[in-house]
């Protein structure tokens, strides 16, 4: 299965390229239906070659999400409710709920709407029941281990997937499952919260222990990136010859200078005025989103729209499937595609200006 991405200034698409047209009801069906949970689709031909095209437009596919952030039990509800939903929708229009496609390419996050969307595609050759399974080996390594919920949930799921008696109608049961019995401890910790007071007090008293657990590590933490900074303040240290040396001597040396101390300014040349941005470290994610490492808030700027790496020296920069999209130097880039960036270049993100420096 091949996947191209193309944009234009309005939206961004992913096009799966196809051996042969949809049959005419599924085009039917997918062109006159808005299907939940479905990405809207439609297939057009192009030089005897059939495509899918989907509407992908402000949405993030689910590995480039877990780049940046871990699963979490949130994520994780809303993935498993999604593909529920997407094949009980599926068999609704008559269409082939094996045709859901399950790669962490082709499964979208919406954050605005926190919405799981995924990509129906007849072409799947696999079953449900493996591609579940491969999905979920994916997520149990980009699960966050340190969140108990959530990785009871997707240990649960992947062992529910494993049966050979599986089915979906299994997997919506364990769903109601998990939910039903985490409302049922939750009320019961109420319950006894309310009626004892010596198990509040115990509690209060834990969570003081645990706060004083995480303000110990966090102290450890810092003290650790002070080191390391002290460390590298003193590798790029301007050393001098001792004053008793001759005159013949004396010079100033600069020593262990690290080649890979690249830093990049992004300078803000609009009217709306903006802060500069400086590149301090690599991923670096541009976005209105407050955890971004450049944050530009302006509504034009999609949450998470573009990201910076560094490779052998060079910066690169792809968009991240922003609403208004990326420019460089007034090329609109297409999702996942990576360019270099070079001194003085200017930068478009939505119709913000920057130039490179």
């Amino acid at each position: 299965m091949k996947i191209e991405y193309v944009r234009n200034v309005q939206s961004g698409y992913m096009r799966i390229i196809m051996s042969e047209s949809l049959k005419k009801m599924e085009e039917e069906m997918l062109m006159r239906n808005t299907i939940e949970g479905i990405l809207p689709v439609c297939w057009q031909k192009e030089d005897d070659k059939y495509l899918l095209r989907y509407d992908i437009t402000g949405k993030q596919a689910l590995d480039v999400l877990l780049e940046s952030t871990l699963m979490d039990e949130n994520i994780m509800r809303s993935l498993l409710v999604g593909i529920c939903v997407a094949v009980k929708q599926l068999e609704k229009y008559l269409l082939w709920s094996e045709g859901l496609l399950l790669l962490p390419e082709t499964i979208f996050w919406d954050a605005k709407s926190e919405t799981i969307y995924f990509c129906y595609c007849p072409e799947v050759d696999e079953p449900l029941q493996l591609r579940l399974t491969r999905l979920m080996e994916y997520i149990l390594a980009k699960t966050d281990h340190k969140n108990v919920v959530a990785v009871q949930l997707v240990y649960g799921v992947y062992e529910e997937v494993q049966k050979i008696t599986f089915s979906i109608q299994g997997l919506r049961e364990y769903m109601w499952t998990m939910a039903a019995t985490e409302k049922e401890q939750k009320l019961e910790m109420c319950r006894e919260e309310i009626v004892d007071e010596e198990i509040i007090l115990d509690t209060y008293e834990m969570q003081l222990q645990k706060k004083n657990i995480v303000e110990e590590i966090v102290s450890r933490i810092k003290e650790k990136i002070r080191n390391v900074l002290q460390k590298k303040r003193q590798d790029k240290k301007v050393f001098f010859e001792s004053e008793e040396a001759s005159d013949e001597w004396m010079q100033t040396k600069m020593l262990n200078i690290s080649e890979d101390a690249v830093w990049g300014v992004l300078k803000y040349e609009g009217t709306n005025l903006l802060p500069d941005i400086t590149i301090s470290d690599v991923p670096f994610t541009i976005g209105a989103a407050k955890d971004c490492d450049g944050v530009i808030k302006c509504s034009a700027i999609s949450r998470y729209h573009a990201k910076i790496t560094l490779t052998d020296g060079i910066y690169f920069i792809e968009d991240l499937n922003s609403t208004n999209g990326t420019k460089v130097n007034g090329g609109l880039l297409s999702y996942r595609t990576r360019v270099s960036l070079k001194k003085n270049e200017k930068i478009y993100f939505a119709n913000e200006p920057y130039r490179f420096l």
